[in-house]
């Protein structure tokens, strides 16, 4: 299991960007919003988050090897939107 953290500060309402590259062979990727720290590969980190984001190369419609730029928008007692 690999995984990545980036502190930020936690707001109501908000958006992050973050840039993938999804290998063909790629699994799905979890973005985890959570206003505390987690160590990255934690299995707890997805049940407490506030935003749990599952991205796969067919929910983003990838059909290539290259970097691709993702933004996640919340706002507080809504749904977070992926682009």
């Amino acid at each position: 299991m690999d995984g990545a953290l980036w502190n930020f500060p936690a707001t109501r309402n908000g958006e992050i960007g973050v840039r993938v590259k999804m290998a063909e062979s790629s699994k799905p990727i979890q973005l985890i919003l959570n206003n505390r720290w987690f160590n990255p590969t934690d299995s707890v980190s997805a049940a407490e988050g506030l935003y749990v984001i599952s991205i796969s190369r067919k929910n983003l419609g990838i059909k290539d090897n290259r970097w691709h730029d993702i933004v996640v928008k919340w706002e507080e007692n809504k749904n977070a939107s992926v682009s």
